[in-house]
């Protein structure tokens, strides 16, 4: 399960939480991975993880293209927009926010599909 982490960076709440998720071994099926590694293919993503406060909507379109849901901070006021107006995302304030979307995003395929569904139609408009 690849969980897109998006930006050049990890704010220290993201850092955070993959490192509780790491320790505990909660979820040894998770791989976080940044977006650049991923050459644009996000065939296998399940989410796309704004991790960097300093994404653009720019970064984050071509995995809304590609039917992946956003997780956004909600201190980001573009991103935050974003999700709210197009319904393709989730927005987190905390570490525990983070890890309880996180749950829900991987665990709710017909939420996950939705929120991808929205974010396509996002990007034809």
């Amino acid at each position: 399960m690849i969980i897109v982490c998006v930006g050049s960076r990890l704010d220290w709440q993201c850092a955070d939480v993959i490192d509780r998720i790491t320790r505990a071994g909660s979820h040894p099926d998770w791989r976080f991975v940044l977006s650049a590694w991923l050459n644009g293919d996000y065939s296998e993503a399940l989410l796309a993880w704004v991790t960097d406060c300093n994404v653009t909507p720019d970064e984050l379109h071509p995995l809304l293209a590609a039917r992946v849901p956003a997780l956004v901070p909600e201190s980001h006021a573009t991103l935050l927009q974003l999700c709210k107006t197009a319904r393709c995302g989730l927005f987190y304030q905390s570490p525990d926010d983070i890890e309880a979307c996180l749950e829900l995003l991987v665990s709710d395929t017909a939420l996950r599909a939705e929120l991808g569904e929205n974010g396509l139609l996002h990007t034809l408009r």
